[in-house]
C-alpha cells in the first residue's frame, strides 16, 4: 500500500525516477512518528540527494496524505522555521505495516493518534 502511494501519488506525479531514496525516507519517517526531524538528518538517510530535494520529497509525501508534520511553537517566526518539525502518519495502520521499530513503545503511536484527533477538530495550525 505504501509502495503504491509512493510510486503512483508521489514519484509519477512529480517525475521522480529513482524511487529508492523516497522509499528510504518514507520508511524512516513512518518508523519515527512523533519524533523531530531535520533536513540534514534526512539527507544522510536518503543517500546521494541534496537537502532541498529531501525536503521536497517530504512535501510530496504530505501532498499524497501519507504523512503530516507540525512545527515547534515559538513566539518568533524565525525560531519556528529554524527548529525541527515532528512527523506524524496520516494512518496509524500504515505505521504498523511499515515500521522497522523493534520496541513495543506505544507512546509515539498514542501521540500520533492525538495529533490526528487535533487535526480533525482544529481549524488552525497545530504546534508541538
Amino acid at each position: 500500500m505504501v509502495d503504491d502511494i509512493l510510486v503512483r501519488d508521489t514519484a509519477i506525479r512529480h517525475g521522480i525516477r529513482n524511487v529508492d531514496p523516497l522509499k528510504r525516507l518514507a520508511v524512516y519517517l513512518l518508523t519515527n512518528v512523533a519524533k523531530p526531524f531535520s533536513g540534514n538528518r534526512l539527507t544522510s538517510i536518503a543517500g546521494d540527494i541534496s537537502t532541498p530535494t529531501v525536503l521536497d520529497y517530504v512535501d510530496y509525501m504530505q501532498d499524497a496524505y501519507l504523512i503530516d508534520s507540525t512545527s515547534q511553537y515559538a513566539t518568533n517566526i524565525r525560531a519556528t522555521v529554524r527548529n525541527p518539525k515532528k512527523v506524524y502518519a496520516i494512518g496509524t495502520g500504515i505505521v504498523s505495516s511499515v515500521s522497522l521499530s523493534q520496541t513495543d513503545d506505544k507512546g509515539p503511536l498514542l501521540e500520533n493518534y492525538q495529533f490526528l484527533q487535533l487535526r480533525k477538530w482544529t481549524k488552525g495550525h497545530i504546534y508541538y
